[in-house]
C-alpha cells in the first residue's frame, strides 16, 4: 500500500538524545534519514530556551525555542525577541537565520560561529518573561583517534599484535574537556582515562587478558565531547603474536662461479619477522626478504633469500636467525647448517710475450668428499690444447682439483668457445662446466 506511515508513542526522559529512523521491513536498503529527538521540559509562561547543536568554532549553531502551552493556548508566541548578552540581537543576512519548523518549534541559526559569537543567549516573548539563558562557549573538536600500538603491517592485517605484558592505547588530543574515550572490545566496554603526564594517550593495559584463547578479536575506540554531534570512532583488530614453525635453511650443495641459491623461510608466523643469515659470525648483506601474508589464518610465511656465494664458505657454518621487528619481548631463533658444497671455476690468462699468441686457463673444482677429474673441450677444430696438466690437493675443506690448458689464439677462433667439465666421484648430478668466449679485440 502506498502512503505514509506515523509512529506515535508517549516519549519519557530515557529517549533523550535518541536517533530514530524508519526502514522498509522487505527491503533493507530503503530508509528515511535519521532525526534527533531533544528532550526538554518546558517551564514558566515563555517557554523553553535549548541548544541545539555542538558549539563549534566555524560551524553553524542552532539554537531552539518551544514556546510554553500558555503561550500556544494565547497565541502569544508569534511574537519574540532573541538576546545576546541581555542586548536586542540584530539578525544579520549572513551571520543569522530564524526557521519556524512549526508552532512548537522555532530555531536561530548563527553561521560561522566565532569568538564574537560567544555569550549568554536568551528569547523574550511577548508574555512578559524570558526564557532560561544558555551560555555559548567554543568547544573544539579532538583530533581524529589513532589506536595503536600500530606497526608497518597493520596495513596489511590491520592487527595491534597481543601477548604477554600488551598495552593497548588510544591517542586523542586538543579536544575541549571533557574528552569521554571509551574502547569497545567484543561486548565489552571501556572507559579510558589519560595518561599520567599525556593526557592525550588514554591507555588500557595487560590487553592479553582479554584475547585468552583468542587469535583475533575486534575492537572500536571511541571519542566524543560536547563539539561532536557524533563520536569518532577506529577500528581494529587484537591479533595474537605467532611463533611460528621452525625456520627451514636450505645451505647452497653446488657452486657455479660466484652464484649458488641459500634460503631461509618460515610459516605461520605473526607478525611478520626479519630474518639475517649469518657465514659463522659475519652478518650477510645481500639478503632479500618477501613476506607473504595469508588471509585465511592472518599469518605470514617469510622467506629470505641469498643468491651470491663463495668457494671458501666449504666447512663453514650458515645460519638462520629470525629476530622480531618490533619489541614483542620474544626470543630470537636460530637454525644452523654446516656448508659442503662442489664448485667449479675458471680462471685466464693471456700471454703476449710469444707470436702467435697464447691464452692460458686454469679449471679449479672442489668440494668436501672426493677428487674431480677436469676435461677440456671447444667448438672449433682450430681450438685444442697444446698442453695441459692436472693436479689434487687437500683443504680443510675436502679436495681441490686444477687443470692448466695453453691454446694457440689466432682470427680464426674469434667468438669461438672453451668449455673445462669436472666430474666427481659419488656425484650423481651432471657435470659442471664453465664457458670461455674468445675476443679477439682482449688480444689487442
Amino acid at each position: 500500500m502506498d502512503g505514509s506511515l506515523f509512529l506515535q508513542w508517549m516519549a519519557t526522559s530515557a529517549y533523550n538524545g535518541s536517533s530514530f529512523f524508519a526502514e522498509c521491513s522487505t527491503n533493507g536498503t530503503i530508509k528515511t534519514p535519521m532525526t534527533y529527538l531533544n528532550m526538554k521540559d518546558i517551564d514558566g509562561p515563555c517557554g523553553a530556551f535549548v541548544i541545539l547543536s555542538p558549539v563549534v568554532r566555524g560551524a553553524e549553531v542552532e539554537l531552539g525555542y518551544f514556546p510554553s502551552d500558555q503561550s500556544l493556548q494565547r497565541k502569544t508566541f508569534t511574537k519574540r525577541t532573541w538576546k545576546k548578552d541581555m542586548q536586542n540581537l540584530q539578525l544579520r543576512e549572513g551571520s543569522h537565520k530564524e526557521e519556524l519548523l512549526s508552532e512548537y518549534l522555532y530555531i536561530l541559526i548563527i553561521f560561522d560561529f566565532k569568538e564574537s559569537d560567544k555569550g549568554t543567549y536568551s528569547l523574550y516573548c511577548n508574555s512578559g518573561a524570558y526564557t532560561d539563558s544558555v551560555q555559548l562557549h567554543i568547544s573544539e573538536r579532538p583530533s581524529y583517534p589513532v589506536l595503536g600500538p600500530k606497526f608497518p603491517d597493520f596495513n596489511t592485517t590491520e592487527c595491534i599484535h597481543v601477548y604477554v605484558g600488551s598495552d593497548l592505547y588510544c591517542k586523542t588530543e586538543n579536544g575541549t574537556e571533557p574528552v569521554q574515550v571509551s574502547l569497545l572490545n567484543g561486548q565489552d566496554s571501556f572507559d579510558l582515562a589519560g595518561s599520567k603526564g599525556n593526557k592525550s594517550l588514554y591507555r588500557l593495559k595487560k590487553v592479553h587478558q582479554q584475547m585468552a584463547g583468542l587469535s583475533r578479536r575486534k575492537v572500536t575506540c571511541q571519542v566524543s565531547n560536547a563539539a561532536l554531534e557524533k563520536p569518532y570512532e577506529v577500528h581494529g583488530n587484537l591479533c595474537s603474536v605467532e611463533k611460528g614453525s621452525l625456520p627451514v635453511l636450505t645451505v647452497p650443495e653446488q657452486l657455479h662461479g660466484e652464484t649458488s641459491t641459500s634460503i631461509c623461510e618460515v610459516r605461520n608466523v605473526f607478525p611478520a619477522l626479519a630474518i639475517e643469515i649469518r657465514i659463522d659470525k659475519v652478518l650477510q648483506a645481500d639478503v632479500e626478504q618477501i613476506n607473504i601474508f595469508n588471509g585465511s589464518s592472518y599469518t605470514f610465511t617469510s622467506i629470505a633469500t641469498m643468491t651470491k656465494a663463495h668457494k671458501t664458505w666449504n666447512g663453514k657454518q650458515m645460519c638462520c636467525t629470525l629476530t622480531p621487528k618490533y619489541d614483542f619481548g620474544l626470543e630470537s631463533v636460530s637454525v644452523c647448517k654446516n656448508i659442503n658444497m662442489q664448485y667449479l671455476f675458471m680462471e685466464t690468462a693471456i700471454v703476449k710475450e710469444s707470436s702467435p699468441l697464447i691464452l692460458n686457463l686454469t679449471c679449479q673444482s672442489g668440494g668436501p668428499f672426493t677428487p674431480c677429474s677436469i676435461a677440456w673441450s671447444s667448438n672449433s677444430v682450430y681450438l685444442y690444447p697444446i698442453s695441459t696438466s692436472q693436479w689434487t690437493k687437500n683443504s680443510t675443506s675436502g679436495y681441490i682439483s686444477v687443470s692448466n690448458a695453453l691454446y694457440f689464439i689466432t682470427k680464426d677462433v674469434d667468438g669461438k668457445r672453451i668449455q673445462c667439465y669436472a666430474k666427481c666421484e659419488n656425484d650423481s648430478s651432471d657435470s659442471k662446466h664453465e664457458t670461455y668466449t674468445i675476443s679477439i679485440k682482449a688480444f689487442q
